[in-house]
């Protein structure tokens, strides 16, 4: 019986001393506040901060108040100018430092806590890629951030020259707003005090608190999916020519402009001008359509310009027809309605855009014969027809976006 006892006892002293070990000198990774953009102030509800202040304030107050120093680190994202980003992270170091100081309740005095601060956080951003960037241009993106031969500047210039601005543009959206921040690097008690007993008993929860594990201080800022979303970087156009049109002899053209958070413009023409004299056969039309579309569903989530789309759109045309017998000639007619439409990703910048609208087509007509060599009119009439108004098969070619789906040879 006293020969367990004291194998007890030992055992708890040596658990004793090495959880007080272990605290002293301790790193305190994960004790960080983020900023939001151009921002100095705390914003409590920001990210996870309301969870990081419980933990700052177990780590420097009540059992852990015998601190000997404290290191506090602090950046900005990489983006906009090298100067501002420098102001910005001293002033988030000076506002963590305060803070720590106000939660301390005297237990630790300014001589005792440590800031730097570091203009841009590249590193942090070279280990959330690598922990979580799963695009077609990874390796490409991990390639520039680990070149040490380079300057910032033209790192951050050889970012947004990848998929035509779309790239960077995604790693703004995606990890900038977590890279914001200033952190407790390491704490160094001056007696053994358990740090196990320091930490909150609250859990983390919810992927935008997770923490990768070989990169401290960096957290996903949103869940989602890693490829494309329709706010893509970058200028986005596309070139299209509706089928349907090209079938029926009808030359056309079309552009398509992405304004952002999936919303389009488009706007097509077309001028068709057969004659054959011989025998008195004509088609002829030119005109064109606007249109205003918004972009919605998994798809057009994932890759700009594709997916489902609902839009609003006009006409105005002309038109002579005559096909060997009675024809119809009109100077001006117009028309608009709801188009509905699905454009389906083919290929790397490819779709292929199938739509339908309803609407009103209206407009002055005349009815003529042509009666030895010559066109006789017979009457005037009022077009004013309801129902579908627009029909397209539109081959799409895609300029300045590269769906992440399709690679060479086929889709991923």
């Amino acid at each position: 019986m006293n020969r367990l006892r004291l194998i007890l006892s030992i055992s708890a002293l040596l658990l004793t001393f090495v959880s007080s070990m272990s605290a002293y000198g301790q790193s305190a990774d994960g004790a960080k506040i983020h900023f939001r953009l151009i921002e100095t102030q705390i914003d409590t509800e920001y990210l996870s901060n309301s969870y990081n202040l419980k933990l700052i304030e177990k780590l420097v107050s009540g059992r852990c108040r015998r601190i000997d120093s404290l290191s506090i680190s602090a950046w900005s994202s990489p983006e906009g100018s090298p100067y501002l980003n420098a102001s910005l992270a001293e002033k988030r170091a000076a506002a963590l430092e305060e803070l720590i100081l106000q939660t301390s309740d005297g237990a630790l005095n300014r001589d005792q806590i440590r800031t730097t601060h570091s203009a841009e956080n590249w590193e942090g951003l070279l280990a959330a890629v690598r922990e979580g960037y799963f695009r077609h241009d990874r390796e490409k993106v991990i390639r520039i951030l680990s070149d040490r031969s380079i300057g910032d500047e033209t790192r951050k210039w050889r970012l947004k020259q990848l998929d035509g601005g779309y790239t960077w543009n995604f790693l703004y959206r995606r990890y900038m707003p977590v890279l914001r921040q200033a952190v407790i690097t390491g704490i160094s008690y001056s007696s053994f005090t358990p740090l196990v007993a320091c930490l909150p008993t609250e859990t983390m929860s919810g992927s935008a608190h997770r923490m990768p594990e070989n990169s401290p201080g960096i957290a996903l800022a949103y869940d989602g999916d890693d490829r494309e979303t329709t706010d893509g970087g970058g200028f986005v156009f596309a070139v299209k020519t509706n089928l349907l049109y090209d079938a029926a002899l009808v030359p056309n053209i079309g552009l398509e402009f992405h304004l952002g958070k999936g919303w389009a413009a488009t706007a097509g023409w077309n001028c068709a001008w057969w004659d054959s004299d011989a025998v008195h056969r004509y088609w002829r039309v030119y005109g064109g359509e606007a249109e205003v579309r918004k972009y919605f569903g998994k798809t057009a989530r994932k890759t700009v310009l594709s997916g489902h789309h609902l839009g609003l759109y006009g006409q105005a045309f002309t038109y002579d027809f005559e096909l060997g017998g009675r024809g119809q000639i009109s100077d001006f007619s117009y028309g608009g309605g709801i188009a509905y439409g699905y454009a389906l990703p083919v290929g790397r910048s490819l779709n292929l855009d199938f739509c339908i609208g309803l609407g009103y087509l209206g407009g002055e007509y005349k009815i003529y014969d042509p009666e030895d060599g010559c066109y006789v009119w017979k009457e005037t009439r009022q077009r004013h027809w309801m129902g579908p108004t627009k029909a397209e098969v539109s081959l799409v070619w895609v300029i300045g976006r590269k769906g992440p789906q399709w690679e060479k040879g086929g889709r991923r």
